[in-house]
């Protein structure tokens, strides 16, 4: 909140500027910026607190990198609405989805602080992936994510509601008067999610039906392999009768000449 006779929109102003600054050089320009203005206005500019490292890369992912940040949120409120309907197949793809999307996020914001000279610990990286999960939770933090002038980092235990109490610099987080309105990319988003799916259930019906006809190929060879089988055995087995009779007329031969030859002794 900012005093009641400053200019609130000036403040939001300077406020967004000195809030993706470097938070070593915070104070000094909050203090420069203070200085050219009056009244209260100036004393709201000079009452701004130097943001949290974890709130200067969420911060910093608002003015480089919003179009991400802005569609994982936007999957966030998905994600709650088909939890809220019961749909657990497209609820487990979005949250898959979800964590996808804060561990690139957070991924971003690593790189974010090397490029401006920041060292990022692995604890400041924790309360980010924190954070951005809290906004993608509810539509309240996710204003306060959006808003580009977090001081501090959030956290949702997943049933209540995200504790905003000092999180924001400058205005109302809790009022739906401020509160972004989810974009059409959302609707767009989803249209994107059901035409994947769409798409995956056709490969998956096109893979179905070419292994049915690689079956029944393989299913007719194996058919007529059996037929070409069963003729040579039906051959083999009469060469095998006809051997057995020529055999048995040679051994009645064989014997009758024994026979003979006995008799001319």
């Amino acid at each position: 909140m900012t005093a009641s006779g400053a200019n609130e929109a000036e403040v939001v102003s300077l406020a967004l500027e000195l809030y993706a600054l470097p938070p070593s050089n915070f104070v000094a320009a909050r203090n420069a910026a203070a200085k050219s203005l009056s009244g209260d206005t100036a004393r709201a500019v000079r009452a701004l607190r130097k943001p949290a490292p974890s709130a200067w890369l969420i911060n910093r992912l608002v003015t480089a990198k919003w179009d991400d940040l802005n569609a994982a949120i936007d999957v966030g409120a998905d994600l709650r609405d088909a939890q809220a309907a019961g749909e657990r197949t497209e609820t487990e793809r979005l949250d898959r989805l979800r964590r996808d999307l804060v561990r690139g996020l957070v991924t971003q914001s690593a790189a974010i602080g090397k490029r401006d000279g920041i060292s990022v610990s692995t604890a400041v990286l924790d309360e980010v992936t924190r954070t951005i999960t809290a906004g993608l939770a509810d539509d309240d933090a996710a204003h306060a994510v959006r808003s580009g002038l977090l001081v501090r980092a959030l956290q949702s235990n997943g049933f209540d509601r995200v504790d905003l109490d000092g999180a924001v610099a400058v205005g109302d987080t809790g009022s739906t008067r401020h509160r972004r309105k989810r974009p059409s990319a959302s609707a767009a988003r989803s249209a994107e999610i059901q035409k994947n799916e769409r798409a995956e259930a056709a490969a998956a019906k096109a893979a179905a039906t070419k292994r049915r006809e690689d079956l029944r190929r393989s299913r007719a060879e194996t058919i007529k392999g059996i037929r070409q089988m069963k003729i040579d055995l039906a051959e083999i087995e009469s060469t095998r009768d006809q051997k057995r009779v020529e055999l048995a007329t040679a051994e009645v031969a064989l014997s009758q000449m024994d026979a003979q030859l006995d008799a001319l002794k």
